[in-house]
């Protein structure tokens, strides 16, 4: 187990493989983790208020979350996957 300092979670959803899973933060940031040992795999940053909701599409290839002030952001974590960079809407 993993503590997490200073980190308030708003909302965790798991992969739909299981592999991984997303968190929806109050610091803006949407994070990818790893399942098997708790690695914190990426931290997207993109919003710029409290996370409140983060979900993977049923395919597992897109991660979606929306903030307090409105935004909703579409992560495509196929394309980061392939090469360890990712594409946002």
């Amino acid at each position: 187990m993993r503590t997490l300092s200073k980190l308030v979670l708003s909302e965790i959803q798991i992969s739909p493989d299981g592999e991984y899973f997303a968190s929806a933060s109050a610091d803006h940031t949407v994070r990818l983790w790893n399942r098997s040992d708790g690695a914190n795999v990426a931290t997207f940053d993109h919003h710029g208020d409290k996370v409140l909701h983060v979900v993977f599409a049923p395919d597992g290839q897109t991660l979606s979350s929306a903030s307090e002030d409105g935004k909703v952001c579409i992560f495509d974590l196929s394309y980061f996957a392939e090469s360890e960079h990712y594409l946002v809407w």
